[in-house]
């Protein structure tokens, strides 16, 4: 996220699905005011942060192969950002019979990706990055799961495995 001290946080953000712009004001405590409000974008230059100039974002979007580009994004032209997803229900570890376990959730209506990360003693690891149109499965190692739901308005509260079913 780049903050220059004005009034305005730009994040570009990606979802293993797309590239999302989004503006926020915020006061001088860093309190959000009003709504966020975003666009999809290309790949973007991560070695380039965003430009803010007024109500204007400029972006440098693709690389040499795929034709880089600057491009500037007016705010009143995006979109105000969709609430969160909520997080996914049903969260199913169930044994696979080989010291595995599939992961299987219910969907979020809005989700556009899942993140799966397993519990261990070292905290959290990172599984798998699901994409909403694919199978809503994973196989994991691990039986302590959580699944947090990601759309361009940000990210589902992640709720932890509730129940093993056992064949």
């Amino acid at each position: 996220m780049t903050w220059d001290g004005s009034s305005y946080a730009v994040a570009l953000r990606y979802f293993g699905v797309r590239w999302h712009l989004s503006v926020t004001h915020l006061d001088r405590d860093l309190n959000v005011i009003g709504a966020s409000r975003g666009t999809e974008t290309l790949p973007p230059d991560l070695f380039v942060a965003p430009s803010i100039a007024g109500s204007f974002v400029a972006v440098q979007e693709g690389d040499a192969a795929e034709g880089a580009r600057a491009v500037v994004y007016r705010e009143t032209d995006m979109q105000p950002l969709p609430a969160p997803p909520s997080a996914p229900r049903n969260v199913l570890a169930r044994p696979t019979g080989d010291g595995k376990f599939e992961i299987t959730w219910d969907p979020s209506a809005t989700a556009e990706l899942y993140r799966v990360e397993a519990r261990t003693e070292n905290g959290l690891l990172w599984i798998a990055n699901v994409a909403a149109d694919q199978p809503l499965r994973v196989i994991a190692q691990y039986p302590s799961v959580r699944v947090t739901a990601f759309n361009a308005g940000g990210a589902s509260e992640p709720l932890p495995r509730r129940r093993s079913s056992r064949p």
